[in-house]
């Protein structure tokens, strides 16, 4: 039979279980690299051949798990699944990824539904799960270990500080932390505004090939929330004078690099190869630049 499938991973769309997506413009230039239609001739498969692939796809993914302490399963063109990979590297978890296909006849292999029953992209498989794990999440038996698996990006970026880190940082290195307490409110809020405001604003804005008001209004309160007040004093023999400049901030939520910036920053980077954020919102822009230079982000 002839199948047609559309291969879209939108960058303000997670990447769902099926989508069939046939935008009435043409996909922005970012867009291009990730969206495309094929046409694919497959012969008709039978049950074994379904039976087999299963079996050796379920095989596969039971021995890597095992060796591995960490496990990330994604795609690497989805920005939800970007947020978690930067947060992962930043973070420095040792892991092992491996990278699936989201639609179309090479789509997602039938160990993977099992994983994940929603069939969306991350996912992170943990081995060696102790009991003080959060009993929130997902814990079953796999090859004589205790496996946790977390398929949800926001819910990774939660426990990001739950993993275990690399062996080489345990030498008396400090403790790298995406996540602190006294900046959770923070990084709360910049999340907030990330999913249920610049998320809907920026796909239609992208689709348009125009930025609405109610965009640039989000983008202008982001733009001034970086701006930190700076004191600095000057003196001389008769006085002592005391001056509030303003500077841009390093990251969102201050000097630290957090989770915050780990989940902005696929969206408002694409925002920013799209409409250029150079000269309107030159803090955010400096933001961008500064995260695009870490290892982290970079890749």
């Amino acid at each position: 039979w002839i199948l047609i499938t559309v291969q879209n991973c939108s960058f303000f769309h997670p990447c769902s279980a099926f989508s069939v997506h046939v935008p009435t413009t043409t996909p922005k230039r970012f867009f291009r690299s990730t969206t495309r239609t094929k046409l694919t001739m497959s012969k008709r498969r039978t049950t074994q051949d379904d039976e087999n692939d299963n079996k050796n796809n379920s095989n596969q993914m039971t021995q890597q798990t095992t060796t591995t302490t960490t496990r990330f399963v994604t795609n690497k063109m989805c920005p939800f699944a970007q947020k978690a990979w930067i947060a992962l590297e930043t973070r420095q978890v040792p892991f092992e990824m491996q990278e699936i296909s989201l639609y179309g006849a090479n789509g997602k292999p039938d160990w993977f539904w099992k994983l994940n029953p929603q069939g969306t992209v991350p996912v992170v498989v943990v081995v060696g799960v102790g009991e003080e794990t959060n009993t929130n999440l997902t814990t079953k038996k796999m090859s004589n270990a205790q496996v946790c698996c977390w398929s949800d990006s926001d819910l990774i970026l939660d426990h990001i500080d739950d993993l275990p880190l690399r062996s080489d940082n345990d030498n008396g290195s400090r403790k790298i932390e995406l996540y602190p307490a006294e900046l959770r409110e923070d990084i709360d809020a910049w999340r907030f505004q990330i999913n249920q405001e610049l998320l809907p604003l920026g796909k239609k804005a992208v689709f348009s090939n125009s930025m609405s008001q109610e965009l640039k209004t989000l983008l202008q309160k982001m733009e001034d929330s970086l701006a930190s007040p700076v004191v600095s004093t000057t003196s001389s023999t008769t006085t002592t004078a005391t001056t509030t400049t303003t500077s841009p901030a390093s990251f969102l939520t201050g000097s630290t690099l957090t989770v915050a910036d780990c989940h902005a920053f696929p969206f408002l980077w694409r925002l920013d190869t799209e409409f250029d954020f150079s000269c309107s919102y030159p803090n955010l822009y400096k933001w961008i630049q500064t995260c695009s230079q870490l290892p982290s982000f970079s890749k």
